[in-house]
């Protein structure tokens, strides 16, 4: 439980209250408990908290993550249907699949795992739908030619 400045910790006072004979407590007894500290919330860190859905402190080290250079945005989550360039019979064209799993090379980037179709880069070879993905392979025939 969290003990806030000026107040003492409900805690404690139930862990002493249970100790002694009857347990009831008076303000001599209460007197007795340090006052806890506390971080004060201000209301900023609320509305961040509120739009974000995570704790102040989960914001404080992503930020810090990125500033860094540790943070890596992934363009699709394990499950997410996905469409993908695949080689049938010396024709490529588009087939949709199921992302089965995300790799993260240090040279060339994410690789996005399609089940029982393939594998290859976001934007390259794995889009978020049909349309992005007939596109790609125009303007790729469009290249060739």
């Amino acid at each position: 439980m969290k003990n806030y400045n000026g107040y003492v910790s409900v805690d404690a006072l139930m862990k002493y209250a249970h100790n002694h004979v009857g347990g009831t407590i008076d303000s001599n007894d209460i007197a007795r408990f340090p006052r806890a500290n506390v971080k004060e919330v201000s209301n900023e860190q609320q509305s961040l908290e509120m739009i974000f859905d995570l704790p102040f402190d989960r914001l404080r080290e992503l930020a810090s993550a990125e500033r860094e250079g540790r943070v890596v945005v992934l363009p699709c989550k394990v499950g997410d249907t996905v469409w993908c360039l695949r080689n049938y019979c010396g024709t490529i064209h588009p087939r949709c699949g199921i992302v089965s799993d995300i790799i993260f090379h240090d040279r060339c980037g994410v690789s996005v795992v399609v089940f029982n179709i393939g594998r290859g880069k976001w934007g390259e070879k794995v889009f978020a739908s049909y349309k992005e993905a007939a596109a790609a392979l125009t303007s790729s025939a469009g290249e060739g030619e």
